[in-house]
C-alpha cells in the first residue's frame, strides 16, 4: 500500500530516500527493490527505471508491461515447500530452473509460535542440506541477475498466466513445476489452458446427464416444478457467471460452483425441452 496508487513523482521521492538510507546503513549500492506486501503498480516500475534500479522481486500479482526495462525475480515458494520445489526442479525440462524462496521473521517459531512453521535449528539443517546438494546453487538476487539470461517482463507475464491457469485446478491436477518454479519464457501456456478447459467441460458433462435423468423422472409428475426449476437454474447460472467474472479475477471455488450449476442447468433445460417436445408431438397425433 506504500507505493501502489501514488503519483510517479511521489514514488520516485520515497524510493530515492529509502535507497539513500539503506545505502548509508549497509555501505553498498542498492539495485533491487522488494515492495512492501508485494504491492506495486506501473508508476512504481517507471519510478524504479528512472532511479536506475535493476531488479524487482515480489510475487506474480503486480502490474507489469512487457516493455519494462527491469529484471523480475518473483517468489515461487515458501520454506515449507522448498524441498518439493527442489524435486520439481530436478525433473524439470527448464535449462535453468529457478526457485525463489520467500520467508519472514515470523516464519520462525521462536519469533511467532502460532504463525511460525520452522525453528532456527530446522532452518540451519535445511541450509546445510541445500549446500550439500551438488546440483543446487545458492545465489543472492543480484547474483541471479548476472547468471540467468532471461529475467524479463515477458517471462514474468508468462508465469503469471501459468499460475493463474493452474490455480483454477484442484491441487491433484496442477503441474507442480509451474507452481513452485520460475518457468522460462519459452514455455507455452497451451497445455495449462487445455487442462483447465477439459477439467471444467468434464464437470459440466457429469452434471448435465444426472440432472437430465432426474428431470425426466420428476418433471412429468410435477409440471410446475419443471417450470420453476428450469427458469430458476437459468437465472442462478447467469447470476453466478456474472458474479464470478465481474472483475476477471476467477478463483477455483467460484469456477467449481459455476461449472456444477451450469451443468445442472443444462441438464434441466434439455429435460424440459424433451418433455415439451413429447407433449407437442402427442398433440399432433390424430385422434382415433
Amino acid at each position: 500500500m506504500e507505493f501502489s496508487g501514488l503519483d510517479r513523482s511521489i514514488q520516485i521521492e520515497r524510493l530515492a530516500e529509502g535507497r539513500k538510507f539503506l545505502e548509508h546503513m549497509v555501505g553498498a549500492p542498492i539495485t533491487t527493490f522488494v515492495p512492501p506486501w508485494n504491492i506495486y503498480d506501473l508508476n512504481t516500475l517507471r519510478a524504479l527505471e528512472h532511479l536506475g534500479f535493476s531488479v524487482l522481486s515480489a510475487d506474480t500479482g503486480g502490474e507489469t508491461t512487457e516493455d519494462s526495462e527491469l529484471d523480475f525475480l518473483p517468489t515461487t515458494c515458501g520454506l515449507p515447500r522448498l524441498q518439493d520445489a527442489v524435486k520439481a526442479a530436478r525433473v524439470s525440462s527448464n535449462a535453468q530452473p529457478l526457485i525463489v524462496v520467500l520467508f519472514h521473521d515470523d516464519d520462525f517459531k521462536e519469533v511467532d509460535e502460532k504463525r511460525g512453521n520452522i525453528t532456527y535449528q530446522e532452518f540451519s539443517d535445511l541450509l546445510s542440506w541445500l549446500k550439500s546438494q551438488e546440483d543446487i546453487r545458492l545465489l543472492s538476487i543480484s547474483q541471479v541477475a548476472t547468471v540467468v539470461d532471461d529475467l524479463s517482463a515477458k517471462r514474468l507475464l508468462l508465469n503469471k498466466r501459468l499460475r493463474s491457469l493452474y490455480g483454477l485446478l484442484p491441487p491433484l491436477f496442477r503441474e507442480e513445476e509451474s507452481m513452485v518454479l520460475y518457468r522460462e519464457s519459452t514455455v507455452s501456456p497451451a497445455k495449462a489452458l487445455l487442462m483447465v478447459v477439459g477439467f471444467y467441460i468434464a464437470i459440466i458433462s457429469l452434471g448435465a446427464p444426472l440432472s437430465l435423468i432426474v428431470g425426466r423422472v420428476v418433471f412429468p409428475r410435477y409440471p410446475l416444478v419443471m417450470r420453476i426449476a428450469t427458469a430458476g437454474s437459468i437465472a442462478i447460472s447467469t447470476v453466478l457467471l456474472v458474479y464470478a467474472f465481474r472483475d476477471l479475477r476467477i478463483h477455483l471455488g467460484g469456477m467449481l460452483v459455476c461449472s456444477c450449476v451450469v451443468g445442472v442447468s443444462l441438464g434441466l433445460c434439455l429435460s424440459f425441452l424433451h418433455l415439451k417436445e413429447s407433449h407437442w408431438l402427442r398433440h399432433l397425433r390424430p385422434s382415433k
